[in-house]
């Protein structure tokens, strides 16, 4: 098991541009209601995480505690999961998105969960992982690479 700094994010990011299918709100919004979070920082950290709904995270010194008391996120649910699906056009699940992540066990590991809970709703889920030299840590969720808008974190 990899223990990882304590100020480490990992987000999912979607391809927001014009051509993508992630463009669409409610879609983006089916595949956030299908990913239960708490399930990948126990499956890939052994529940040695936290789960945070925004850009930092508890062990911050700039974390707002009274994020935590918010009900404005996309908590696992997948009958509402299901629901958003249908109304994005996809009720029969007839998709194919392409996540990138850094290669390397975590990052491969967090995908294949991601993978898992978004064929859940039929969406299948090809995995691409990269090659990466700095220190940009993050998963993208896109049909075709390009531009990226920030709208879910784990």
């Amino acid at each position: 098991m990899d223990i990882l700094p304590a100020g480490l994010t990992n987000y999912l990011l979607c391809n927001c541009s014009e051509n993508s299918v992630c463009s669409d709100p409610v879609l983006r919004e089916a595949i956030y209601y299908a990913i239960d979070a708490q399930s990948i920082v126990n499956g890939v950290a052994n529940g040695m995480g936290i789960v945070t709904h925004d850009g930092s995270n508890a062990t911050l010194q700039d974390y707002n505690t009274a994020w935590n008391e918010e009900d404005n996120y996309y908590n696992y649910n997948l009958e509402t999961a299901k629901k958003k699906l249908e109304e994005a056009g996809y009720a029969d699940g007839k998709l194919t998105l392409t996540l990138y992540c850094e290669s390397g066990d975590l990052y491969t590991n967090i995908s294949t969960l991601v993978q898992a809970f978004l064929n859940q709703l039929g969406i299948n889920v090809n995995i691409e992982p990269y090659e990466i030299h700095n220190a940009c840590l993050i998963m993208l969720l896109t049909v075709n690479p390009g531009s990226a808008g920030m709208l879910f974190r784990f």
